[in-house]
């Protein structure tokens, strides 16, 4: 199985982003608004077929917003709410949960709408990109996440059937699309952060990223201990045959000897 994480919002924290926000909206912009315009017109552009980066497109939201706002931001102003955007830090869980997957020796990655240009900014700023195998961007396809072929896509690039992965994501969205394609999923109940009413359950439904570490590892733990108990079992019946066919000759011989006399 290979665990699959969501980047913003998920591991890094997207309210880093308020103080430039208030610079240019004063209160009447939130980071959850803003980030929840730049997901509707990045499904918008999927689903038109007119992909641009996740850098672009968030400039351009933000453009969009501060016009019907009536507030004219300067070029400075959105150049620097894009630069806080690369340097969101990690949510205080994710580091000592990442450390203890990777020492388990189980295989991590991440899938993200941020570009292949700013995938690797993001990680490197926030101390994380030791800590996976693969990082995948949707750049990589032209659609932005919860486009089914995405998680296709990282199934191919990871060398994994879409069974094989465990998506790890702070939105139902994400989730979604990760379900219809075939994914494991799990979700983490970051703040205001809520699953949707009859949609798909997750196969794994956790506070934190602790927490999810712990169920993981407990199930790695269990299947340990059942392929031991195998192993054992398998050791026993071998023992036990190989003594009794050492049992054979000996009889035949004795049987032999009483014949001959």
């Amino acid at each position: 199985m290979v665990i699959v994480f969501d980047l913003n919002g998920t591991l890094l924290d997207t309210s880093a982003i308020a103080p430039e926000l208030r610079r240019i909206f004063g209160q009447k912009v939130t980071v959850d608004h803003f980030m929840a315009d730049v997901l509707k017109h990045s499904m918008a552009t999927t689903l038109a077929q007119d992909y641009r980066s996740f850098g672009d497109l968030s400039a351009s939201v933000l453009q969009m917003m501060a016009a019907g706002h009536g507030v004219s931001p300067t070029p400075a102003q959105v150049e620097q709410v894009r630069g806080a955007m690369l340097r969101m830090p990690p949510f205080p869980d994710v580091i000592p949960a990442l450390r203890r997957l990777r020492k388990a020796g189980l295989r991590l990655a991440v899938l993200t709408n941020s570009s292949r240009t700013s995938l690797p900014q993001q990680l490197e700023n926030a101390g994380l990109r030791a800590y996976f195998d693969q990082t995948l961007s949707v750049e990589s396809l032209g659609q932005y996440k919860p486009a089914l072929d995405v998680y296709r896509f990282a199934a191919d690039a990871l060398a994994v059937p879409t069974s094989e992965i465990l998506m790890v994501a702070a939105h139902h969205w994400d989730l979604l699309g990760a379900a219809r394609a075939g994914c494991k999923t799990a979700f983490v109940k970051r703040p205001r952060r809520a699953l949707l009413p009859h949609a798909l359950p997750p196969d794994y439904l956790v506070s934190n990223l602790d927490e999810l570490a712990n169920e993981l590892l407990e199930e790695e733990a269990g299947g340990c201990r059942t392929c031991w108990s195998i192993v054992g079992a398998v050791s026993l019946a071998l023992t036990v045959a190989a003594a009794a066919a050492a049992l054979i000759p000996a009889r035949v011989r004795a049987k032999r000897g009483i014949q001959s006399a």
